[in-house]
Order: C-alpha cells, then structure tokens, then sequence
C-alpha cells in the first residue's frame, strides 16, 4: 500500500513541475515579441508598407495582357462520326435484305439434304 500512495506522490510532484508557467509570463513574452517586431521594422528586415505587393500585381496585369502567352486552356477536339456506326461498309437497310437472303438459301439447303437422302435410298432399292 506504501508503495502505491508513494507513486501517487510522485505522480502529484511531476504533475506540478510539468505545470504551464504562471499568465503574467505570458504577457512579457507578447510584450517581448511586440518589441522586437518594432525593431525589426526600424532596421529594415520586415517590410512595413506594401509596395513589393503594388508590383506583383502589376506584373500579373501586364503578364495578363500578354497576347503571345495563352491565357485559357486548349478545348478537345471532336472527332468526326462515321457515316455508319455499326462498322458495316455497307447501308444498314441492303445488310439487312442480304442477310435475309443468305439465310433462307441457308434454310433451302437445309431442307433439301434430307430429301435427297430420301431419294437417293429410293433409286437404290428399285
């Protein structure tokens, strides 16, 4: 039981050193930052008005202007649609008239094998 409340202990005194610093810190240090920022613009390092801002945006006009740069991108060209889109060199309505034809030829030379079968057992038995 010693043992656990001297962990407690320890855990409490961590916490407290861990602790953030007291607000009136805080204050130095803006008071500190504020300071230095003020020297900083005295010496010349930070740039108080805005004239690099004026310039670049007078480039940006005058790259604006420019007509040898271009300003909007290229549009996609369409290509242009075949004649007939089913890939068929030939008109849709003559591919539909000859593969009816083919089809019935198809259908006649069908029918027709049996029935010479038939006839020709018949000349052979007569």
């Amino acid at each position: 039981m010693m043992g656990k409340a001297r962990g407690l202990w320890m855990l409490l005194a961590l916490a407290m050193l861990c602790a953030p610093a007291p607000a009136w810190s805080e204050e130095t240090d803006a008071e500190q930052i504020h300071n230095e920022a003020e020297q900083a613009i005295e010496r010349g390092d930070i740039q108080h008005d805005a004239p690099l801002a004026e310039r670049v945006r007078q480039h940006a006009d005058d790259i604006a202007k420019d007509p040898s740069l271009q300003h909007e991108p290229p549009t996609a060209k369409v290509p242009p649609t075949p004649e007939s889109s089913n890939g068929i060199p030939i008109p849709g309505e003559v591919f539909r008239y000859l593969l009816f034809a083919v089809l019935v030829v198809a259908l006649c030379i069908a029918a027709a094998g049996p029935r010479r079968d038939r006839a020709a057992g018949r000349t052979q038995t007569s």
